[in-house]
C-alpha cells in the first residue's frame, strides 16, 4: 500500500507533463504526437487525444497480459486507465489558465516544464517496481532484448512512433526533437540520483527493491 501511494504523484506529474508538452504547441513527445495523430485521424480532433491515450494503453496492456505479465502490477493498471483521463483533466485546467494563444517564449516555458515533469515522473516511478505504464512495457522490452539502458530503449521506441506521427499527421516540431533527444538520456541520469529517496518514500527494503 505504501509503495502504491508513493507512486501516485508520478501519475499526476507524468500526465501533467505530457499535457504541458501538447499545450506548448511546439511538438510533444513522439508517443503523444502519434496518439494526437490517431485522435485526428479516427476521432476528429485534438480534444480526443486523452481518449486515444487510454485506447492505446488498453491495447498495449492487453498484449502484455499475454506476452509478458512480469511487467504488469497495480501501477500498470493505474497508468493504463488513469493517464488519459488525467490528461483530459489537465487539458481543461490549462485551457482555463491559458485561453489564448501563447507567445513563443511562453510556449518554450511550457515545453521546458513539460519535459522536466516527464523526466522526473519516469525516473521516480520505475524504481518503485509495481509494474510500468504501457509505453514503458515496450521500452523495457526493447532495452532487455538489446541489453541496453532504459534510455536506449526509449530512443528506439521514439524513432518508431515519430515515423508513425509523420504518417498520421500529428503536430511535431522543436518540442518533439527536444523530447526525442533529451528525455531518454535525462531519465538515465536522474533515476540513479533519486533512487535512494524513492526507496525511502516507498518504504522499500532489500527484499522488495
Amino acid at each position: 500500500m505504501r509503495r502504491t501511494l508513493a507512486m501516485l504523484p508520478a501519475l499526476l506529474v507524468l500526465s501533467l507533463g505530457i499535457t504541458l508538452n501538447l499545450r506548448a504547441g511546439l511538438g510533444s513527445d513522439t508517443l503523444s504526437t502519434f496518439e494526437q495523430g490517431l485522435a485526428r485521424t479516427f476521432m476528429g480532433g485534438d480534444e480526443h487525444t486523452g481518449t486515444m491515450v487510454l485506447a492505446f494503453n488498453v491495447v498495449v496492456f492487453a498484449v502484455f497480459l499475454v506476452v509478458d505479465r512480469s511487467l504488469i502490477h497495480i501501477g500498470s493498471v493505474l497508468f493504463t486507465f488513469c493517464t488519459g483521463w488525467l490528461m483530459n483533466f489537465w487539458q481543461g485546467v490549462l485551457n482555463t489558465i491559458f485561453p489564448n494563444a501563447l507567445p513563443f517564449w511562453g510556449s518554450c516555458l511550457l515545453l521546458l516544464a513539460g519535459v522536466s515533469c516527464v523526466v522526473l515522473a519516469l525516473a521516480y516511478y520505475v524504481p518503485i517496481n509495481l509494474g510500468v505504464q504501457p509505453m514503458d512495457m515496450v521500452i523495457l522490452t526493447i532495452s532487455r532484448l538489446t541489453k541496453k539502458t532504459y534510455g536506449f530503449g526509449m530512443y528506439v521506441f521514439s524513432a518508431i512512433t515519430f515515423i508513425l506521427t509523420l504518417i498520421l499527421g500529428g503536430d511535431w516540431g522543436v518540442g518533439t526533437v527536444v523530447n526525442l533527444l533529451v528525455v531518454g538520456k535525462a531519465v538515465d541520469l536522474v533515476m540513479p540520483r533519486i533512487r535512494p529517496l524513492v526507496y525511502k518514500l516507498a518504504g522499500m527494503t532489500g527484499e522488495n527493491k
